[in-house]
């Protein structure tokens, strides 16, 4: 589902087949845990969206815009599965740190600074229930930046 041959690092291919098959890969993995007995109540598409330079640990560089294509089609599938599951936005630091701006700026890319409030203005905003931050980098304050207007649930 993604460029290379590797988990580590690459870019999921951008593909709506791609975004639907690993959408219903999610669902399968909650399916999976709660057959377990392990209810999942929160889930995030990908963890560290915005690390380019992963060498350790299993990862995918996913631009907001790709979240919330994948998003588009895990709520309703989440939904249609009859689950009750809840997807939550973006799961990174506070803020950029400013390695990850340099490894953007290497590639000639966007460092995406706006990420999860980019992510918020796409209609996939319907289906996310929150946003995930980690306390690695940046400051507490962006999460204020980052609520949704209350909403009822999709349908």
């Amino acid at each position: 589902m993604k460029t290379g041959d590797s988990m580590i690092d690459g870019k999921l291919i951008d593909s709506p087949a791609i975004y639907r098959a690993y959408a219903q890969y999610l669902v399968k993995f909650v399916q999976a845990y709660r057959k377990a007995g392990v209810r999942v109540d929160y889930l995030t598409v990908q963890n560290e969206p915005q690390a380019l330079r992963r060498n350790n640990y299993p990862g995918t560089d996913l631009s907001w815009q790709q979240e919330a294509k994948v998003i588009e089609q895990l709520g309703p599938a989440l939904r249609a599965a009859g689950l009750d599951t809840k997807v939550l936005g973006f799961d990174h630091n506070w803020g950029l740190h400013p390695g990850d701006v340099k490894s953007y700026q290497l590639v000639n890319e966007d460092p995406m600074l706006s990420y999860p409030y980019d992510l918020l203005a796409t209609n996939a905003a319907k289906w996310i229930y929150g946003t995930a931050y980690h306390c690695y980098y940046g400051d507490a304050s962006a999460q204020k930046r980052s609520r949704r207007p209350s909403r009822t649930s999709p349908s």
